[in-house]
């Protein structure tokens, strides 16, 4: 069966569309669920679920139109790690809590994080439809952060006596669905997205996306999140190391930074004065090592990390890989770090396959190269999982064999190019 062109269209706007809404947790926003009727329950129903159903539905017309699908031999490691991290996930799951359907729905929702890790690591054949998605990505971004900043107009939420009321009236932006620190780590990758289409326009487009830029870097300090701060700062000194920037760029982007964070009073006082009683969050991380020891290899179970800390410290770690080391184990936790230290190392490697590429894809493998170490580093601050992380992982991973395609097809080695090279088929679907 051959598809369509104008159906391949199609199908290739779904997609896009299926990714930013859950990029951007268009499904958590209370507009859309008064819309759909499922206002009154604050979430959408079995949600993951129907992500799972219609990514499945895209890949068997994805078979359909190129008669096979397999994955790249080179991810090979990198599935299969991230395959086990979902059975020793599912696995402490079942053992905790059993098979009662509060279970079943939570390794649904693990596993379709994971899946749409691999589903975009596989869809994106070819790095000209990853630069197309990172384009509308980056526009959605912008309709993103000004529709947050009208939802936040009128309706800032103090921070707490817990932390920096004391010093006057505060308001961290955020939205109804959203936290803060989720709203900044979606927002803050953008950052390099918009620094790489400075660089490649001229004109009024230099200008718009120059603006943009600065735009969303407002949106961020908005939402006081250090975390998204750090990404910042990881993407600026990542600019820097690989010479994507030139010293007037970097001290340029430095000050801006400087001048949007500190204007910003509310985040000045807690960036410089930190927690009324010393930094709650290092308290709070310090707290799980015990946790973590009562049961090492396999946790004490989803969420029970969050039960206990309100109960004890009134506050939860924001620290991902400490909270995965004390709900799910150690296991776990070495599973899914030697998943990310794989994905490293094959980005990394991409610098054998630089010289076959134009200048253009270069820089894309510099600003996607910049999101995967900040994101990384930004899980130190993370109280959760999302599917922003894993969107950009499997970009990422796309990048990298798509690249190493090429080389296989410049040097005139045909024969390996399969399904996912983006060799012989039409990249859409």
């Amino acid at each position: 069966m051959i598809l369509k062109r104008h159906t391949i269209t199609v199908l290739r706007i779904l997609v896009y569309l299926l990714i930013i809404a859950i990029y951007y947790e268009l499904y958590s926003q209370q507009w859309l669920l008064k819309y759909l009727g499922f206002f009154s329950l604050r979430k959408i129903p079995y949600l993951n679920l129907l992500i799972i159903f219609f990514l499945c539905y895209v890949i068997i017309l994805a078979a359909l139109k190129t008669e096979s699908v397999s994955f790249s031999k080179s991810n090979k490691w990198i599935i299969a790690s991230i395959i086990a991290y979902l059975l020793v996930t599912s696995f402490v799951i079942v053992v905790h809590d059993g098979f009662i359907l509060a279970a079943r729905l939570r390794i649904i929702s693990s596993a379709s994080t994971i899946f749409m890790f691999m589903f975009v690591s596989t869809y994106f054949a070819t790095n000209e439809r990853i630069k197309e998605f990172l384009t509308i990505l980056y526009f959605a971004g912008v309709l993103f952060a000004i529709y947050s900043l009208l939802e936040f107009k009128g309706n800032k939420e103090g921070i707490g006596l817990s932390d920096y009321a004391l010093y006057g009236k505060t308001g961290r932006i955020t939205m109804q669905g959203i936290g803060p620190n989720a709203l900044a780590g979606l927002m803050a990758p953008l950052l390099a997205v918009g620094y790489y289409l400075v660089k490649v326009n001229r004109g009024r487009m230099k200008l718009f996306y120059g603006g943009t830029s600065l735009f969303i870097i407002y949106t961020i300090t908005l939402t006081m999140s250090r975390k998204g701060l750090l990404i910042i700062i990881v993407i600026i000194l990542s600019f820097a190391w690989k010479r994507y920037c030139n010293r007037r760029e970097i001290i340029l982007l430095a000050g801006v930074c400087c001048i949007l964070v500190f204007s910003n009073t509310d985040f000045k006082l807690r960036l410089t004065k930190g927690s009324i009683s010393g930094d709650v969050h290092l308290s709070l991380m310090a707290s799980t090592i015990p946790i973590i020891k009562e049961n090492p290899l396999f946790g004490i179970g989803h969420n029970k990390l969050v039960i206990v800390q309100m109960m004890t410290a009134n506050g939860i770690v924001h620290n991902y890989y400490l909270r995965m080391a004390a709900e799910y184990g150690l296991v776990t936790l070495f599973l899914f770090l030697l998943f990310m230290l794989l994905v490293v190392l094959k980005f990394n490697a991409i610098s054998k396959y630089v010289l076959y590429l134009n200048k253009n894809d270069r820089d894309v493998s510099i600003v996607l190269s910049s999101i995967l170490w900040a994101n990384i580093l930004a899980l130190n601050f993370e109280p959760g999982n999302y599917f922003y992380y894993w969107i950009w992982f499997g970009l990422a991973v796309a990048w990298v064999r798509n690249c190493k395609a090429v080389k296989t097809l410049s040097r005139g080695n045909h024969s390996s190019v399969d399904f996912y090279s983006g060799g012989f088929r039409d990249p859409a679907v």
